[in-house]
């Protein structure tokens, strides 16, 4: 299950985030959770070098951190493929819509807010397929 998604730009500024289920974390400042995900990311570039993606646990959640020369997606969900999936989806299409804007964006977050009606279709499509997946198996008992 997918709980929240956040959206970075790679700079660490935050400029969306949406949250699909109660979550303690989604319930912070956007912009310091934006802070923490940023050095977070910059942490493990440092260690690890480039990277596309990170994964972190924490407890039972798992964070998906998906990189692009533009944007960071950090997706917080209960299983570690699920949230990747999630964020390589997001990240591609917010790329697709907003790189452009990116380069000579002027601090207004506001412009990215239309950009929440495709995160929520996006997440209705990944959900109907995790219900297909879970109808399956349960027809192979």
């Amino acid at each position: 299950m997918i709980y929240a998604v956040w959206i970075l730009k790679n700079t660490g500024e935050t400029l969306l985030n949406v949250t699909f289920e109660k979550l303690k974390l989604a319930q912070g400042d956007p912009v310091l959770l934006g802070g923490l995900f940023s050095a977070l990311s910059e942490m493990a570039k440092q260690n690890v070098g480039d990277l596309t993606t990170i994964n972190i646990t924490i407890g039972e959640m798992k964070l998906s951190f998906t990189f692009s020369k533009t944007v960071i997606v950090v997706v917080a969900g209960d299983a570690e493929d699920e949230a990747k999936k999630f964020g390589i989806e997001i990240g591609k299409a917010f790329n697709q819509k907003y790189a452009q804007i990116l380069d000579k964006w002027d601090g207004n977050i506001g412009i990215f807010k239309e950009f929440i009606p495709e995160i929520h279709k996006l997440y209705q499509k990944h959900g109907s397929l995790e219900s297909d997946i879970e109808e399956f198996f349960r027809s192979l008992e």
